[in-house]
């Protein structure tokens, strides 16, 4: 009798090659948390409220955390890769190494809790959980993870985000003025017609 992770790589892991569009997206959406998180940090950094900027270093931090997390998880448990024991099909391809948990769907995770525990950028954070679902969803279509691996990069990145909460405060008081005045005297240089806010952080 198949484990239930195992029977739920089959129901979603694709059995046949996928097309040329279906392939692209899904490697797209395998890969997907790594460009997001500089992207929507930078864009609520320059965009968002200055206030919150110290939410966002703290979310960064969570992100960096996650990836602590999932190395000393990966130190107490291995999980082999499906092609590594000859499960299902691989349409990507990928270091033979530890699983658990998934690096990917943890960057996702922890940047979407992070943002609510930090800042509440709820409509930001709906977006990046569905991202981690999306890339959690893709890499065992593709054959690089089981489920268990994605499934458990959630509490890593609850336990970042948790994290980066009660990193807040210092990094309210001690980290974010200094980078705002940083980044506030670089924007002064550039020129007027660059369109960015030229709002100070308070």
């Amino acid at each position: 009798m198949l484990s239930l992770n195992t029977a739920l790589f089959f129901l979603l892991n694709a059995a046949d090659k996928p097309n040329a569009i279906p392939q692209a997206l899904a490697e797209a959406l395998a890969v997907a948390p790594v460009l997001l998180v500089p992207v929507l940090l930078t864009y609520l950094w320059v965009w968002g409220p200055p206030a919150r900027r110290a939410a966002l270093i703290a979310t960064g931090c969570a992100v960096f955390a996650g990836q602590a997390i999932n190395l000393t998880l990966g130190l107490l448990w291995f999980e082999p890769r499906p092609f590594m024991v000859g499960i299902g099909h691989t349409w990507l391809e990928h270091v033979a190494d530890n699983g658990f948990p998934s690096d990917h769907a943890t960057v996702a995770w922890s940047l979407g809790l992070g943002l609510v525990l930090t800042g509440g950028f709820y409509r930001w954070s709906g977006f990046a959980c569905l991202v981690g679902l999306a890339a959690g969803w893709a890499r065992v279509f593709l054959g690089v993870h089981f489920p268990i691996d994605v499934l458990a990069s959630i509490p890593a990145g609850l336990l970042a985000a948790a994290f980066a909460r009660a990193a807040l405060a210092p990094i309210r008081r001690w980290v974010a003025p200094p980078v705002g005045r940083f980044y506030d005297a670089a924007l002064g240089r550039l020129p007027a017609w660059v369109p960015l806010p030229r709002q100070a952080a308070p």
